[in-house]
């Protein structure tokens, strides 16, 4: 196989990849947020959380401990997903200088939500992850604290968890502020280098 055919198909199989994370991690905080749910419901009747079990394929957890996981698993999922963008941009500037311009923008064409040309399509299915894992922890903190003060707690804990759900979404959204490979129009490029 050739090296630009090797590049093409890793391009693609990397967009494929992070398009899959998204979803994967929409899920996975959407399921974390239906577990407080779950939790809250619990609660407010009166019932332990440690008592309520939750099957996870082929065994059973308890509810705080598959919300705890399906946290660590959503967070894992933003890092590979920001992993696989990364590598995209590495591929299709490698596929770009062997085997040219257009060449790499004929892979760019493939249908994915890294190379979508629309910044809509882009960025907002890697808003819809953080804003119900952000949500899932706000209803689970609020529902420990009760009605007790939050002017005494550990903020800086609640700012390190904050920065670990967030951050690997943050280095996404980055990686997809432009569409995979995208570069300069040779107009914009040309008057930015004659000035």
């Amino acid at each position: 196989m050739e090296k630009v055919t090797i590049l093409a198909e890793n391009f693609r199989e990397c967009v494929r990849l992070c398009q899959q994370c998204v979803v994967w991690a929409i899920g996975t905080a959407f399921s974390s947020l239906l577990i407080v749910f779950q939790m809250r419901a619990l609660g407010d009747a009166g019932l332990a959380l440690g008592q309520v079990q939750v099957d996870v394929l082929f065994s059973h957890l308890r509810l705080p401990t598959a919300w705890i996981l399906a946290s660590a698993i959503y967070v894992l999922l933003g890092m590979y997903a920001a992993y696989a963008t990364n590598e995209a941009q590495r591929n299709i500037r490698k596929l770009a200088e062997l085997g040219g311009k257009d060449l790499a923008d004929c892979a760019r064409m493939y249908p994915s939500l890294a190379t979508a040309d629309t910044s809509f399509l882009r960025r907002a299915p890697v808003f819809i992850a953080p804003l119900f894992i952000v949500w899932s922890w706000i209803l689970e903190i609020a529902r420990e604290k009760g009605l007790r003060s939050w002017k005494d707690e550990n903020w800086g804990g609640m700012i390190v968890i904050g920065l670990i759900l967030l951050l690997p979404y943050v280095v996404l959204l980055m990686g997809l502020w432009r569409p995979i490979g995208w570069s300069k129009p040779e107009t914009e490029s040309n008057a930015a280098g004659a000035k």
